[in-house]
């Protein structure tokens, strides 16, 4: 729960943005526009690192709260990088759909998927335990975050100015329910 809730509050549409507006105005022919989009939509993205970092230190807070121990305070730690991560793969994700990018959408889900239970069973074998889904979480999410940057530089620029957030705060709130039903409170 307290994971779901940390990377919804830091996404919160986002992505969607991401897929909304970059193709909308890449259709347009208004491609400064959609690379400002992105650019907006990336810069917002950087509220994960701020919660990540709330997340990281309130673990042993968490811990405590939520299995009546410390002894899991570790493992709250080592997910704080996963709130950055994987909200921000899935923003990433989400701009790839926006430049219409599928077949590396599809290729790099495929590819990290594989390495990501690879790395995940290699560890979990090796008796590293629960903390090595959240390494192989991180390590997926950081590997699709990364490889995901030249296709996208390759149809917008992210030099451009930034779009305006309004639009994107219109467009939140109808897809931020389906972020909050997740949460199942």
């Amino acid at each position: 729960f307290s994971y779901v809730f940390f990377q919804t509050v830091g996404m919160l549409g986002l992505n969607v943005a991401a897929a909304h507006f970059v193709p909308k105005f890449l259709a347009e022919g208004r491609k400064e526009r959609a690379s400002g989009a992105a650019k907006t939509v990336l810069v917002r993205s950087s509220s994960n690192a701020v919660l990540g970092l709330m997340y990281f230190l309130s673990a042993p807070i968490l811990s405590l709260v939520l299995t009546k121990s410390s002894l899991y305070a570790d493992l709250f730690r080592a997910t704080s990088l996963m709130v950055f991560s994987v909200s921000f793969s899935t923003i990433m994700d989400g701009l790839l759909q926006g430049v219409k990018e599928f077949y590396w959408l599809a290729l790099l889900r495929l590819l990290g998927q594989v390495a990501r239970i690879l790395i995940y069973l290699e560890m979990l074998f090796a008796g590293y335990g629960p903390i090595s889904v959240v390494v192989g979480w991180v390590i997926f999410s950081v590997c699709i975050s990364l490889s995901s940057l030249p296709p996208i530089l390759r149809n917008i620029s992210l030099r451009e100015r930034r779009y305006s957030f309004r639009p994107i705060t219109r467009l939140k709130p109808l897809h931020c329910r389906e972020d909050l039903s997740r949460l199942h409170l």
